[in-house]
């Protein structure tokens, strides 16, 4: 039973590791209670080479052929993703467009996140232009930090140690343990590290520690 299930499941679906965001436009008959619709689509944690669709819903449209174009817009500046019924940009060749109107995206990265805007123009309908965005925030497990420390330290001099990795999406935070203790950042805040004497950066991973 539930083999036969996930077979229909997978059926109805092609890209099984696929999730999605939906935005939804109205229909234009109803114009005067349409708005533009807008809808965040929070974030998107990377495992393998996760796929992704964002949905542009249509509904109760006259137009029987109406333009599609979807847009990435990344700092502010906007280009196309779907234009002219073809892929274009740096999605050329890993995202297609699902009918209606919905953009899928194959192997997401990083680079990916971005505000995405699905526009519509169905000129034979009441009002012939809306469109919806959708914010897609895709975030990379860090991996295993690589460390740095010096072979050898001179007595009374400041020693530093690097930890950091670059994989990781946003950047990753660091936190320093001794003999499986956790550092405190300012050592004076704790009672067993107050006689210690270091600086602790948690967004560069360094730890600088000078000897009295």
């Amino acid at each position: 039973m539930a083999t036969e299930r996930r077979r229909r499941q997978q059926q109805q679906h092609p890209f099984p590791f696929v999730q999605r965001a939906r935005g939804q436009l109205n229909s234009a008959k109803r114009a005067s209670k349409m708005a533009p619709g807008r809808q965040t689509f929070g974030t998107v944690l990377l495992f393998f080479s996760l796929s992704i669709e964002l949905s542009c819903l249509i509904e109760s449209i006259s137009t029987s052929n109406p333009r599609i174009e979807w847009k990435k817009i990344k700092n502010g500046a906007p280009s196309y993703v779907y234009f002219q019924k073809k892929i274009s940009g740096d999605l050329e060749n890993r995202a297609l467009l699902r009918e209606p109107a919905n953009l899928l995206i194959l192997n997401v990265s990083r680079s990916d996140s971005a505000m995405y805007r699905c526009e519509v123009v169905a000129i034979d309908d009441q009002k012939s232009f809306d469109e919806i965005l959708i914010s897609l925030a895709v975030r990379v497990k860090p991996v295993v930090p690589r460390c740095s420390v010096p072979d050898s330290v001179t007595a009374g001099s400041s020693t530093e140690l690097r930890c950091m990795e670059s994989e990781g999406y946003p950047l990753s935070h660091y936190q320093w343990f001794r003999n499986n203790e956790e550092l405190p950042e300012d050592p004076k805040t704790s009672v067993r590290f107050y006689n210690s004497s270091y600086i602790m950066n948690a967004e560069t991973g360094s730890l600088v520690s000078t000897d009295r």
